[in-house]
């Protein structure tokens, strides 16, 4: 999976360290699937992020959030997945969810 892979729709990717290979079972990409995997900022104030928790643990599970406002704990979407299939259709829902946050927020 590659930054590549998205129509980010002018979202900027600013961290990406999804590397594992999605053709080979999650158990064998463990040590790869860590807490900060992707971040890309929409405008000013919005995140989308997508980390794996518990970081290396076959119990684990992806986790995308849409962030605005630096509000962590509060976030605007979030939703969890435990294969690459699903994140690939998990990523432009929270891409859609990110631009929705940026109606009548300035732009960089």
């Amino acid at each position: 999976m590659k930054p590549e892979d998205f129509d980010w729709k002018g979202g900027r990717v600013t961290h990406w360290t999804l590397n594992a290979d999605e053709n080979v079972p999650i158990q064998s990409s463990l040590d790869e699937l860590v807490e900060d995997l992707v971040q890309v900022h929409f405008g000013t104030d919005t995140i989308l992020d997508v980390g794996w928790y518990p970081e290396c643990s076959i119990e684990g599970a992806f986790r995308i959030v849409v962030i605005q406002s630096m509000k962590w704990d509060k976030p605007v979407w979030a939703s969890k997945c435990r294969n690459f299939l699903e994140l690939r259709a998990k990523i432009p829902e929270a891409i859609d969810v990110a631009l929705d946050q940026l109606i009548g927020m300035p732009l960089e």
